[in-house]
């Protein structure tokens, strides 16, 4: 049976279009006979709160699969205290496991220590956070076992999803949160596929070909080559992106849209506009105010009502009164149900900067609403055909008029409405979901896509001294620069290991591809900087001779 598990750093409850999308398609591979969950990776003492209210909310099913890493390692640790055999939680046990966080500044030394604790005060994670670097070191304590060790929170949330992967294979891991694309690419394993997804434009501005990277994005470029595919949702982004990364590891899959029935018959208003996003300056809210606000000067019967939440909330309030325009434009709060919002207007309005896709986009079509856009990158031209169930116009005064055509005549609403529809059939449950399972019965078929060789640019580093405990010694050096490149090296990728080369009788038992650094120290018998390779919290302690790895530090 086919497993997956879709990757968020965190669940909130009034979570945007990617939590949206995460949780429904979870749910409908379910439906689908996959194993399906969603692994969160952010500690939140309110995680199973906020799980509560979206079930209530009828915004989710109550037997949907959420896994805290947190609450993971807490039910394993106090199994083992309790000497009890670990078994399958149901959502509602596993986010009920008991947690305390307790945070210790060691003053003076600059820096922190995140230490969570179980019901019975064992300490079953620590995290190190310097002022400077952030989490410099993570530690996993199990009773009765060893401590494993890491250096980053990537690290040993890969550790975390390998261990969710390998209990059902095969195991297909899906980085909604493009933030979890480094941890997802250094998941390794027969079995397991690695899937990075766009969920947004991946360039700065002006969010056009020939801009920079956006920085958020760093992660999921730099892994194109170590994933089994990156999914995106446009052909247009599909386009962009090959045009500069060639590949053969793209597919391109739309967003999945729940269209549900709102229980309530509900008569559409013909002088209301609707807005449902984020309050995000990338939103270009007071933008589609500011247009809204002429066409209020020529209809004085049209409302503006926007739905959702964000960092731009009261300065969006503010703007408002300062047009002038409080009695026509509301601010309505974050959108539990978002069918009795469109389903109550005439015409959704977007004017984004830019998009990954567009998910109120597409529920506004699938509920009946026409929609009328700007053209951005990427979403509004793929989702709707110009003229027949919405618009995608060029600049203000066309979305003005289109605006005002649609508030002023019900039967072209209603016209559109129907085409509307019928258009975003295409991102429902049924085709979304079979196209997942084609993709995933694709990777199964074919060699994995990844280059587990692929290091980073640096200097080639050879080992020069034989170790009988695993150490590895760096050659001698005067210069600070490659000093310090020492002292702060993180991760090595290991180029070429000459396996049949012994020493004390054993040669080495490793592989080419990416390890941790465990204890960079200088050794003042020798007058060289060692260190240990380590994977998945073990570092390596056997024999190795000398001059049998090549390797980059980094």
């Amino acid at each position: 049976m086919k497993q997956v598990i879709s990757v968020l750093y965190e669940l909130a409850e009034q979570g945007g279009g990617v939590t949206r999308v995460s949780l429904a398609r979870t749910a409908a591979l379910a439906v689908e006979g996959c194993i399906a969950s969603v692994a969160v990776l952010s500690y939140d003492e309110r995680l199973e709160h906020t799980i509560q209210n979206l079930v209530v909310q009828g915004r989710i099913r109550e037997d949907l699969r959420v896994l805290s890493f947190y609450h993971w390692f807490a039910h394993k640790a106090s199994c083992a205290i309790a000497g009890a055999e670990e078994h399958e939680q149901s959502t509602a046990e596993h986010l009920g496991v008991f947690i305390k966080k307790q945070i210790d500044r060691v003053n003076g030394a600059g820096f922190s220590v995140n230490r969570y604790l179980t019901r019975s005060k064992y300490v079953f994670i620590e995290e190190f956070i310097s002022d400077e670097n952030g989490v410099e070191m993570v530690v996993l304590y199990q009773p009765g076992g060893r401590p494993l060790k890491f250096n980053s929170l990537d690290s040993v949330h890969a550790y975390w999803l390998k261990c969710l992967s390998v209990k059902s294979l095969p195991s297909f891991l899906l980085a909604d949160s493009i933030g979890a694309a480094d941890a997802i690419c250094r998941v390794e394993g027969q079995g397991i596929y690695r899937v990075l997804m766009m969920h947004s434009n991946h360039l700065a501005k002006p969010h056009t070909v020939g801009a920079a990277i956006a920085p958020k994005y760093a992660g999921v470029i730099r892994g194109i080559e170590h994933c089994d595919r990156l999914v995106l949702l446009t052909q247009g982004q599909l386009q962009d992106v090959r045009e500069q990364f060639p590949s053969g590891r793209y597919s391109v899959i739309g967003n999945l849209v729940t269209i549900g029935a709102s229980g309530v018959e509900i008569k559409r208003d013909p002088n209301l506009a609707v807005v449902v996003s984020r309050l995000h300056g990338v939103k270009r809210i007071k933008t589609i105010i500011k247009s809204f606000a002429k066409v209020i000067a020529r209809n004085p019967l049209a409302r503006l009502e926007i739905w959702g939440a964000g960092e731009q909330e009261q300065s969006i309030k503010e703007f408002i009164d300062s047009l002038d325009v409080q009695d026509s434009v509301k601010l309505m709060g974050f959108a539990t149900d978002v069918s009795q919002v469109f389903m109550r207007a005439s015409v959704s309005l977007g004017m984004s900067a830019s998009e990954g896709f567009g998910i109120s986009f597409a529920e506004s079509l699938g509920y009946g609403v026409p929609l009328v856009s700007t053209k951005t990158n990427y979403g509004p031209q793929e989702i709707v055909t110009n003229g027949v169930d919405g618009f995608v116009v060029e600049n203000e005064e066309e979305f003005i008029d289109k605006v005002e055509l649609l508030l002023g005549d019900a039967q072209l609403v209603e016209s559109m409405a129907l085409k509307g529809r019928e258009s975003a059939l295409r991102f429902t449950a049924g085709p979304i979901t079979a196209l997942w399972l084609s993709l995933f019965s694709e990777l199964m078929a074919r060699p994995t896509g990844r280059s587990v060789g692929l290091a980073p640019e640096g200097n080639v580093i050879e080992n020069m001294v034989s170790s009988k405990v695993g150490w590895i010694y760096l050659p001698r050096v005067n210069d600070d620069a490659t000093i310090n490149s020492y002292r702060s090296a993180k991760k090595v990728h290991v180029l070429s290991v000459v396996s049949e080369r012994a020493f004390v009788g054993e040669t080495v038992d490793l592989l080419v591809g990416a390890y941790e650094v465990d204890e960079m120290v200088f050794d003042q018998v020798k007058s060289r900087y060692r260190f240990r390779l380590m994977k998945d919290g073990v570092s390596f302690r056997a024999p190795i001779a000398s001059r049998v790895l090549k390797f980059v530090l980094f």
